[in-house]
């Protein structure tokens, strides 16, 4: 895996720029946030395996790099049920460093998160799933055991720190399994490799889910790039990034 440098941006955000968003604290005087940057070689590397032919003219191809970081946590916020808004920094800074790591688009991380759990951390689904990713128990303790991270049983997943950190471990290994295959290993996230072999196999193309994912990919690129515009326009903000 290669090595990158890794930049953190302090935002400083006051007057027009607090104002430019209404669900600020205008009781505080400035509002200070810790990002890191987004791996921008990694994610327009997964963008393009994601997109194909349709990446250059994309909004993922001709997003505002310089702000990207500040728009997913804006996108954080606003997705987040009102009990865990104040989470958004953090959970925006671990999709940012755990796709980095893993070399994947964190907008797309977004992406299964909408599509699984609409943002909301105590999500359930029908057969045992957990968390902002919809983990199974049991995939979970498979990927922690190959990570070297701690499970200690289904409760493990309610906590969204380690339920990002697992989910975005499983998708890359997926990625790594289908040999980048976009559409096969999105798929698989949903129902399973072995399900997806068997179609496959059965020159069948897996697209019902995969084809939801990237809607909402898309969809969340329109809007960290309107997001992102924004805070680029705006005079309020200056930006010191330490290496």
């Amino acid at each position: 895996m290669k090595t990158k440098s890794v930049k953190m941006s302090v935002i400083v955000w006051t007057g027009l720029g607090m104002l430019l968003f209404q669900n600020f604290d205008l009781t505080h005087s400035r509002f200070e946030l810790f990002l890191q940057s987004v791996d921008q070689e990694s994610r327009t590397e997964h963008a393009e395996e994601l997109l194909g032919s349709t990446f250059k003219n994309s909004k993922a191809a001709n997003i505002d790099k310089e702000h990207m970081h500040y728009a997913i946590y804006e996108e954080f916020k606003r997705r987040l049920p009102k009990t865990d808004k104040w989470q958004a920094a953090p959970l925006a800074n671990l999709v940012i460093q755990e796709s980095a790591k893993y070399e994947l688009d964190p907008v797309f991380i977004m992406a299964v998160i909408a599509q699984e759990s609409s943002f909301r951390p105590r999500a359930k689904g029908p057969v045992g799933e957990i968390g902002l990713m919809q983990l199974r128990p049991e995939t979970a303790a498979c990927v922690a055991k190959r990570i070297g991270l701690a499970f200690h049983g289904a409760h493990t997943l309610n906590q969204p720190y380690l339920n990002l950190k697992l989910g975005i471990a499983y998708i890359s290994q997926l990625r790594a399994n289908f040999k980048g295959k976009a559409n096969q290993y999105v798929s698989a996230y949903n129902m399973g490799a072995r399900n997806v072999r068997r179609m496959i196999a059965s020159s069948k193309t897996p697209k019902e889910y995969s084809g939801k994912v990237m809607k909402k990919y898309q969809d969340l690129y329109a809007n960290i790039s309107k997001t992102g515009v924004l805070i680029a326009k705006a005079s309020a903000p200056t930006l010191a990034t330490h290496h």
